[in-house]
């Protein structure tokens, strides 16, 4: 489906609908738009302040329905009780909900460990096993979501790797003996595809667990 379609929009109108089928509307827009929509709110108004709104919508419209027109009142009803009316020249619901295609406002949300983790993974990729990236131990510091980030990376291109690169990985960071289920789950798939021994018991007992 075009960007620029009606069917691209959060609220489409009948017009939109008319000469259609429910096949064209299958777009990640709207999902995408929606979803930029919040974090959009929330980024104007803070978490505390959008989660009090999220409850108050929640509660006011519980067993009924509700269109995008109560979503916008309750939401400039709910700066006005915050006293945060200052944000309210920023709402341009009209782009957000009522205009085809893209977000007025887009966000990244790339962070620089993520970068640097699927940076890393592309690395090992590259240097088959030969030898480490220079700055490899960053990983290890590293929150969890940043070494799947890492991993699913490798798994995405577990053909540029053999047993030998696998090796190089795990004396880096010992996922072998990982007890991150995630973790386990990620690395003992590629160990088991790549036919790496030191994760074939380690795979038995994870199946067992």
């Amino acid at each position: 489906m075009a960007t620029d379609s009606g069917l691209s929009k959060l609220h489409p109108s009948l017009a939109d609908m008319q000469n259609t089928t429910p096949d064209h509307a299958k777009s990640a827009v709207q999902y995408e738009k929606g979803f930029q929509l919040l974090h959009h709110l929330e980024s104007l108004v803070g978490e505390k302040s959008f989660q009090k709104f999220l409850q108050s919508f929640i509660t006011k419209y519980s067993q009924k329905s509700a269109d995008a027109k109560d979503f916008t009142d309750t939401f400039e009803q709910h700066l006005k009780t915050a006293n945060q009316t200052a944000f309210l020249p920023e709402l341009d619901w009209n782009s957000w909900i009522y205009t085809s295609g893209a977000f007025p406002v887009k966000f990244d949300f790339s962070t620089t460990q993520s970068n640097i983790s699927t940076d890393l993974a592309e690395q090992y990729s590259y240097l088959e096993g030969k030898s480490s990236p220079p700055d490899f131990a960053q990983l290890r510091s590293f929150s969890e979501p940043s070494k799947l980030i890492f991993l699913d990376q490798l798994r995405d291109n577990w053909g540029q790797l053999d047993r030998q690169a696998l090796e190089t990985i795990d004396n880096d960071y010992n996922f072998t003996e990982s007890q991150d289920p995630k973790i386990k789950q990620r690395w003992l798939w590629l160990g088991l595809v790549l036919e790496y021994p030191p994760v074939f018991e380690k795979a038995h007992e994870f199946i067992r667990t």
